[in-house]
């Protein structure tokens, strides 16, 4: 063992034990640190995150992920039956098939924690792939041979491998048959199935309905009581068979999205996006980077994302370009979109606008709690109203802020245009936001009627009222509002967020009355 294995040996020892514990497991084995009986195959055992870097550094060379860590602990409590079925759900490129697929089921094997194995993925040729990966290693990995010995048993192929330590893994496609599967007399003690989702076996109704009668129906028959199901996955339909496990209460279910939280700072992003995808610049890349390092604090304000040493914001935004929001939100923030449930299809966009011919600009704000990354969005709308009855979305603003920043947003927004009105849902903990809102207005001089929305007609049946009005071009975006944007469009019955969405129809609602109010004014007049 070099020096640097030694190292690593002793960070993981000072995790579970301390100094004087180390000095006396180092007495203990008197540098037998390798072997059958070394001290690097206990800690191993004991630290399945060690075990991945002592054995297998090139795959576990960066630092592992909080991510990792969770999933591991997860896969811990189904091996000591806390937990009866895993569900993990991670992005592509985050190491979830190294994960799964190869770490966990050495693991198993070479410490004899599940003696029989099968490993499922979309076709029987990527399954091989996967037993190939493991096959090699217990053949060529010196650290295993030297402390696990040589366990290569009578059978050895491409589909099967079984252990000299009694234990035996499979290898088998979504497209096999799975009857009668047996070790001895034992069925699968752990089934494995790595992305058995692909683009043809979802493409279609039929065979997804295909899939998931497989799924329920063949392989979870294959196992026994004492079998326990690990699924893994990235999202690929609305609708798909992890949507389906994800929902299903004998599964745990682990989720994961790329990015954590969005950047405060849409506005510096647009701006990058421009030079980024300026195709008349040679140096578009360099000089998009130039403008982040500029404003790079600014620009990663309330960012967080899944695994900093792998993917950083910049680089998950430049993915972003690379393969458009729809791609980016399935691959890589588990959320499929289906355009055939979309009640939005396409927005009209304006570029050039003369304010001066607006009659009304109001503002509506439907606010969030927003204590974690993970809570809903705030949205503010900005609509103004032409003479000839169109609606523009001056600003749509969609992003997790918290109350006193919400509040300190709605006063910029104020400076910059004339709004007549403002309009705010008010249910629980918003009505308390009106008031500490009026009061900011005041405090800056602004005097303007606050309106409270609380709305009790169904939400959905109301935003489905903007649909001929957006179908129809009545509605016009701004093309810089990119995630409100993309929200509207995003929006279904089924929809993870619907706050723009909902803000516009509230401000929409608000102009339409403060129209028909105006009306009745000037009748009762006689005008």
């Amino acid at each position: 063992m070099d020096k640097q294995q030694k190292e690593l040996m002793l960070q993981y020892l000072k995790r579970h034990f301390t100094d004087e514990q180390i000095e006396d497991l180092l007495l203990k084995y008197k540098g037998k640190y390798t072997g059958k009986n070394g001290l690097r195959k206990k800690l191993a055992q004991l630290d399945k995150e060690y075990f991945g870097k002592a054995y297998f550094p090139k795959y576990f060379g960066r630092e592992s992920p909080a991510f990792h860590t969770e999933i591991e602990e997860h896969l811990q409590k189904m091996l000591d039956g806390e937990i009866k079925n895993l569900c993990v759900v991670a992005p592509r490129g985050h190491a979830k098939s190294t994960l799964g697929s190869f770490k966990i089921p050495l693991y198993c094997l070479l410490f004899r924690l599940k003696p029989f194995i099968l490993l499922i993925s979309a076709n029987e040729a990527m399954a091989k792939e996967f037993l190939k990966s493991i096959r090699i290693e217990l053949e060529t990995n010196e650290a295993i041979l030297e402390d696990f010995g040589d366990l290569k048993g009578d059978t050895w192929n491409t589909e099967c491998l079984i252990l000299t330590n009694d234990t035996c893994i499979m290898a088998k496609g979504a497209d096999s048959s799975l009857r009668g599967i047996k070790y001895k007399n034992l069925r699968p003690t752990l089934i494995i199935s790595d992305d058995i989702m692909k683009d043809s076996n979802v493409a279609s109704e039929s065979k997804l309905d295909q899939l998931k009668k497989w799924y329920w129906e063949s392989l979870v028959n294959t196992g026994d009581t004492y079998t326990s199901f690990l699924f893994i996955g990235t999202r690929m339909t609305e609708d798909d068979l992890l949507a389906d496990i994800m929902n299903n209460p004998t599964y745990t279910t682990l989720f994961y999205q790329a990015v954590i939280s969005w950047s405060e700072r849409e506005d510096l992003w647009n701006e990058w996006e421009e030079i980024v995808t300026d195709l008349s610049n040679p140096f578009r890349l360099s000089a998009a980077e130039t403008f982040f390092e500029k404003h790079k604090d600014e620009m990663l304000k309330g960012t967080a994302v899944l695994w900093e040493a792998k993917n950083d914001y910049y680089d998950l935004m430049l993915k972003r370009i690379e393969i458009g929001d729809d791609a980016f939100s399935k691959e890589l923030q588990n959320e499929p979109k289906s355009s055939k449930d979309r009640v939005f299809q396409e927005l009209a966009y304006y570029h050039e606008l003369d304010m001066s011919k607006l009659q009304e600009i109001v503002m509506t704000i439907d606010p969030s709690l927003a204590k974690s990354n993970r809570s809903d969005f705030s949205a503010i709308t900005v609509l103004g109203k032409d003479e000839d009855g169109y609606f523009y979305v001056l600003d749509g603003d969609c992003r997790r802020l918290k109350p006193d920043v919400l509040i300190d947003t709605v006063i910029e927004k104020m400076s910059k245009y004339p709004i007549s009105r403002i309009g705010i849902e008010t249910v629980n903990f918003q009505a308390l936001l009106k008031q500490q809102l009026e009061k900011k207005l005041i405090q800056n001089g602004y005097y303007i009627e606050i309106v409270e929305i609380n709305s009790r007609s169904n939400k959905h049946s109301r935003i489905m009222s903007l649909q001929p009005m957006i179908a129809n071009g009545y509605i016009r975006f701004n093309p810089t509002n990119k995630t409100y944007n993309q929200q509207i469009l995003d929006y279904s019955s089924t929809a993870k967020h619907d706050d723009a969405p909902d803000s516009l129809e509230m401000a929409v609602t608000l102009i339409q009355k403060m129209r028909r109010i105006q009306t009745l004014d000037r009748r009762l007049l006689g005008l």
